[in-house]
């Protein structure tokens, strides 16, 4: 009978490395997650806190006097999704500079670490912010059916009247995209929605700003603001709405160090809405704009 050679004693020392590793895994990090996820079904994970924000700061420019669309250049600034950072970020920003802008949320991402709590939205809209409808799950519009498209609209809005937040009327689709079918509904859910066609990069023409000529509330021209934007690109649009009397609305994304081509800096993002609030222009949310329309009609 051949005798079995003795295992060498490296190989005798790495089995027992995995032995043990393997023991590890069962006995302290499975445990571990089947408590996360227990927690997690239970609604007791950690959420994004809503700090304190700094005290608004009035700027000289803007009054609580109804804006005259048309007979006075506006200028609004819009977010988009709902990020974290819209808050922990932006809306300290916006605070110290007086402005009051509009935060598109989706309403189904709330909670996750990348994006606002619910307690964070009820906190920026407690500032004075306004928060409004970006669908549920930020789906494409145009890629989804009609059951499908209702519920991300209906949806929206019927989270912000059970948590609360109000009846919300303003709405963004992701993406920026519609179709007939899209549009149709929107326009049943919501008196107004804006959309991404503006684009600065090209110089700044009619297509960039909504005046007379183009104006539609269910299709408010938005303008994208990217990581390439550039104040320069910005003073001409400001000027652009001083000289023809229109509405600027600017579309906003994550302030983040290293992101998309969506992401400004926090450094960008404060250099661009300390310009934005140094100018005469009054800014306004979309709402403003939308409530004081609805009063004038």
């Amino acid at each position: 009978m051949k005798k079995k050679r003795p295992s060498d004693p490296w190989t005798q020392t790495i089995k027992r490395g995995f032995a043990s590793l393997f023991v590890c895994v069962f006995v302290l990090v499975l445990p571990f997650l089947f408590i996360k996820q227990w927690r997690a079904d239970l609604g007791l994970l950690e959420t994004n806190k809503a700090t304190p924000l700094p005290a608004f700061i009035q700027r000289p420019a803007d009054t609580d006097q109804p804006t005259k669309i048309f007979e006075e250049p506006l200028i609004s600034i819009t977010f988009d999704d709902g990020w974290e950072t819209d808050y922990s970020v932006a809306a300290p920003l916006l605070m110290k500079d007086g402005i009051r802008s509009t935060h598109y949320i989706v309403t189904g991402l709330l909670g996750d670490p990348a994006y606002m709590s619910l307690d964070q939205v009820k906190a920026l809209k407690g500032s004075g912010q306004q928060v409004a409808c970006h669908t549920v799950t930020h789906p494409d519009l145009t890629k989804i059916d009609a059951t499908q498209l209702n519920n991300e609209l209906e949806g929206c809005r019927k989270f912000f009247l059970q948590e609360d937040l109000g009846d919300t009327k303003d709405f963004a689709a992701p993406y920026g995209h519609t179709n007939q079918a899209a549009t149709a509904a929107i326009n049943h859910f919501f008196r107004s929605a804006r959309n991404t066609d503006g684009d600065l990069s090209n110089d700044v023409t009619d297509a960039d700003v909504n005046l007379p000529s183009n104006f539609n509330v269910h299709n408010v021209i938005g303008v994208t603001v990217r990581s390439t934007t550039t104040i320069a690109e910005l003073q001409q649009a400001v000027q652009y709405a001083t000289e023809h009397k229109a509405w600027l609305v600017l579309t906003y994304h994550q302030a983040e160090e290293e992101g998309s081509k969506f992401s400004l800096s926090s450094r960008s993002l404060k250099k661009q809405l300390d310009y934005l609030s140094s100018t005469s222009i009054r800014i306004v949310t979309v709402g403003k704009v939308m409530d004081d329309l609805e009063r004038s009609n």
